[in-house]
C-alpha cells in the first residue's frame, strides 16, 4: 500500500466531509435542503471521480473530461426525477 497515498486521501476526504469545519464554514449560507442537494453532487462527483482512477490504474483506460461530468450529470438527473433532489443551479440559488 502507497501509505503516504492513503494519508493524503483520508485527510482530504476528512477535511471535506459533512461535519467538518470546512464543510460547516462553507454551508452556514445554505439552508437545509440546498445543504442536501450540494452533499448528493459532491458525492456524485466524487464517487465518478474515484471510479475514473480506479478505471485509469486497474483497466489502463481514460475517459475525456466531457464524458465523465456527463455521468455525473446524468446520475444527479436520474436521482432528482426519482427524488425531486437534488435541487437545480437555479433553485440552489433562490430556495428558501
Amino acid at each position: 500500500m502507497d501509505f503516504p497515498h492513503f494519508l493524503l486521501a483520508h485527510s482530504t476526504y476528512s477535511t471535506l466531509a459533512p461535519g467538518s469545519p470546512w464543510w460547516e464554514t462553507n454551508m452556514q449560507a445554505f439552508n437545509t435542503k440546498q445543504k442536501r442537494s450540494l452533499a448528493a453532487i459532491l458525492m456524485y462527483t466524487a464517487w465518478h471521480l474515484w471510479k475514473e482512477r480506479n478505471r485509469r490504474i486497474f483497466q489502463n483506460q481514460a475517459m475525456r473530461p466531457d464524458q465523465l461530468l456527463g455521468l455525473i450529470q446524468s446520475d444527479v438527473l436520474l436521482r432528482r426525477m426519482a427524488t425531486g433532489f437534488p435541487l437545480l443551479k437555479e433553485e440552489l440559488l433562490f430556495s428558501q
